[in-house]
């Protein structure tokens, strides 16, 4: 189950996975507008934040394409010019959330900054890597991490454009990664994705999902991914939790209760006073205990 499933998520994405040069590379497609489109609104994006959040999604689905079951996938970008900061996550079942900050951004320049992407299944970190923003876009960013950390050959393309309104068209990404071989293959594999590095990423899309890019894509798997939360109220009570019984009390006592929303899918939890002072005696308990 994908996790929180909001109301009201959007439209559905695509992530197709597969298999391409006669099988001797793999193919990962993630078509993402409808996602990308309900969060931006959601969060009020316009101009070049909805465009970081879109790039950042379909950064975050190609890191996660090979998760599975309770897996999940965490990226962070911490860009120091211009400054913001984008959080990603993707699960196992198809669920996707993004959030950028600020809210509002004027890109005049490359984006400088470091990727991170954190794995996990539940409880347990699996992995962590960490790679530099190269040429100044999520798209370097991806090359840069799979060359440095997954040490694998391959291309990277996002393709996300924004209509004169200030919405999303299009957010969409190709991933497509040798599987090994010697010299001679490389070079085979090389020369054979090098008209891709600037065809227009429509065309690419479309040769994809019609199975004929790079002579033929043996699909393999096609998920449906969906705008989730794993928000919750049990998950903010345990947040709470941490504040302390002396600051629980004085919450209940000051505000009759607090409120809590969540930032990726800005769902609001309100705990009221009573609550509160229970999660307190139930500290003290267990303190005493």
């Amino acid at each position: 189950m994908i996790g929180h499933l909001v109301t009201d998520n959007g439209a559905p994405g695509t992530m197709l996975r597969g298999l391409t040069l006669k099988g001797s590379a793999r193919l990962v497609l993630v078509l993402l507008e409808g996602p990308a489109r309900e969060m931006i609104r959601r969060h009020g994006l316009h101009g070049d934040a909805a465009r970081v959040l879109a790039e950042g999604l379909v950064t975050t689905a190609i890191l996660g394409a090979h998760i599975k079951g309770d897996e999940r996938l965490f990226v962070q970008v911490q860009a120091d010019s211009p400054k913001f900061s984008f959080l990603g996550e993707v699960t196992g079942d198809g669920g996707v959330r993004a959030r950028v900050v600020p809210d509002v951004l004027t890109l005049t320049g490359p984006i400088e900054g470091v990727l991170q992407a954190v794995k996990w299944d539940g409880p347990r970190e699996l992995y962590r890597g960490l790679s530099p923003i190269e040429e100044g876009s999520f798209e370097g960013a991806l090359s840069s991490y799979f060359t440095r950390s997954q040490q694998t050959t391959g291309l990277v393309r996002l393709g996300v454009t924004v209509n004169d309104d200030g919405t999303i068209r299009q957010a969409a990404g190709l991933l497509i990664e040798r599987l090994g071989g010697d010299e001679s293959s490389l070079e085979a594999f090389q020369a054979a994705i090098e008209p891709l590095r600037s065809a227009p990423m429509e065309e690419l899309v479309v040769g994809a999902l019609s199975e004929e890019l790079l002579g033929g894509v043996e699909v393999l798997a096609q998920t449906t991914l969906l705008f989730a939360c794993t928000c919750s109220m049990e998950r903010v009570e345990s947040t709470l939790v941490a504040l302390g019984a002396e600051d629980l009390r004085a919450l209940a006592a000051e505000q009759g209760g607090t409120e809590v929303d969540c930032h990726f899918c800005s769902t609001q939890y309100r705990v009221s006073g009573a609550r509160l002072l229970e999660l307190a005696a139930g500290i003290e308990a267990d303190v005493v205990g």
